[in-house]
């Protein structure tokens, strides 16, 4: 509650200094006779989040609600022998998701705090001369809470606690291995500071380009005209303007992050990207539009850990590992116990298939492959029907 009433704090001061900055144009002129001219729009945001609810707990990992879930007796609830405690029922009864995937962000953030503060400033500039122009666009925001923001883990094995959690000489966890040997079930309760730079940059703070590009028009076949636009741009290509799953409006990627960031504007959900456009009435009511695009970017979906990140891996290679196990173990995701080889392995997981092969429930997880930037395009034919009655 203290950090709630700081950040509104500095929040509410904040917004005294822009209150009445909230949107500004500056329009001038380049040369003494007006030839050259240009306006600069300014807009800022400050907005806040808070939770107003309780987590609900089937959204919440199962070893997460319970580190001791599959521990012990129930040695990762894994069913092996008959005269096993019926592990598999006891983790179907267990509350929670049976899954150490979805819930990073849920964890973050109880009912009543603040888990968005974002202060945003956007700026375009437009330069025109006759039927020739240059337009660019940027935003820069900085998030009060997400930019120093310090994550809780309830069940997490990390180097720091490696020798700290797990069990040794227990009777039942540790009865297949020789005295001194850990086996590892439940991790421990973990509070650490956010700190891996593309989470920060998705969810704290970043300065981002939008649009860079020239345009005009030029003289065509007849009394026609060819509008061209060149450089980073956003094609609205498709009739929907904000239907960006599923649709045909799929030229540029969609930013999340933008999406959900309190303050956003609808120019922001669509990352820009570099390309040639082109545009021309070949008769009254038609249009034939093509465009090439030269830049590939990645979709941004939302940061994990953050209020509304639902998977605990993200694009741009945010998560390097991710927890395979259906709700049953702890957080991994360093491989803290494994060790990069078998000389180096200090405990085991606790499950009695590591007899066969010494692992844990923790994949690592390969970076992005990413696409060439060439031999996307597109060519369109519009037609606006006349209304008849």
């Amino acid at each position: 509650m203290h950090r709630a009433l700081r950040y509104v704090s500095c929040l509410l001061a904040a917004a005294a200094w822009t209150g009445s900055f909230s949107a500004h144009a500056l329009s001038f002129e380049l040369d003494d006779d007006g030839q050259w001219s240009g306006v600069l729009n300014t807009t800022m945001t400050l907005g806040v989040g808070w939770r107003m609810q309780d987590r609900a707990a089937d959204l919440v990992g199962k070893a997460n609600l319970d580190p001791e879930v599959c521990s012990r007796q129930y040695q990762s609830c894994q069913g092996l022998f008959r005269q096993q405690s019926y592990p598999a029922a006891h983790l179907f009864a267990a509350r929670g998701a049976p899954s150490m995937r979805i819930d990073d962000g849920n964890l973050n953030y109880d009912r009543g705090d603040i888990f968005q503060a974002p202060f945003k400033v956007t700026q375009d500039l437009t330069i025109t001369h006759g039927d020739f122009g240059f337009f660019a666009k940027w935003l820069y925001f900085y998030d009060f809470v997400n930019n120093d923001f310090t994550e809780t883990h309830p069940n997490l094995i990390t180097p720091d606690n490696v020798d700290e959690v797990g069990f040794v000489n227990d009777p039942i966890a540790n009865r297949y291995w020789k005295n001194g040997i850990r086996t590892y079930g439940p991790g421990g309760y973990v509070r650490k500071k956010r700190s891996d730079g593309e989470v920060l940059r998705q969810a704290g703070t970043d300065l981002q380009l939008l649009d860079a590009n020239i345009y005009g028009r030029v003289p065509f076949f007849g009394e026609r005209e060819l509008s061209f636009k060149i450089g980073r741009q956003t094609v609205n290509w498709g009739e929907s303007t904000l239907l960006v799953i599923n649709s045909v409006n799929q030229a540029n990627p969609v930013n999340a992050n933008n999406l959900l960031r309190i303050g956003f504007q609808v120019e922001e959900v669509f990352t820009p990207v570099s390309m040639v456009f082109l545009s021309t009435e070949p008769f009254y009511g038609a249009t034939i539009e093509a465009f090439y695009q030269y830049e590939w970017e990645p979709v941004e979906s939302p940061t994990p850990g953050t209020y509304f990140g639902f998977v605990d891996l993200g694009t741009n290679n945010i998560g390097h590992s991710v927890n395979l196990s259906f709700g049953t173990s702890a957080d991994d995701p360093d491989r803290a116990f494994v060790g990069a080889t078998s000389a180096e392995q200090i405990g085991y997981l606790d499950n009695p298939l590591t007899l066969i092969t010494p692992t844990s429930g923790t994949l690592r997880r390969l970076k992005d492959w990413e696409p060439s930037d060439q031999g996307q395009f597109g060519i369109a034919f519009k037609v606006l029907r006349r209304r008849t009655q």
